[in-house]
């Protein structure tokens, strides 16, 4: 598969994940090098510099970087934001939350 640095839209065609980056973004690289490892049989990888194509950024709600969109035939299938990415790997959920405990509260509160 191809990968591009700062495409056009019109080159988001077909089955395409587009990986919304920036210079400034220090987990730019490693989204892209994740995104090729774990997508590149199925999908063409397509790297967009926000702040070369804003529009394009724009016109697909992108407010965080990375992100990274599938695309087919420009039509979002899937959308992968920030640290998320990192975590496609292993398919589990990417925050932690903490157990439920069951809390009971005994006695009486004298006021």
């Amino acid at each position: 598969m191809v990968i591009s640095e700062g495409v056009p839209p019109e080159l988001l065609k077909g089955k395409v994940a587009a990986v919304f980056t920036a210079t400034w973004c220090p987990m730019s690289d490693d989204a892209i090098q994740v995104t090729t490892d774990t997508a590149s049989t199925l999908w063409e990888i397509v790297v967009v510099d926000v702040d070369r194509w804003a529009t394009l950024a724009e016109q697909h709600r992108i407010v965080s970087i990375p992100s990274v969109l599938y695309l087919n035939d420009g039509r979002e299938k899937k959308r992968v934001v920030g640290t998320t990415i990192f975590n496609s790997r292993t398919k589990k959920s990417p925050i932690k939350r903490p157990r439920k405990k069951n809390l009971s509260i005994e006695g009486t509160l004298d006021l």
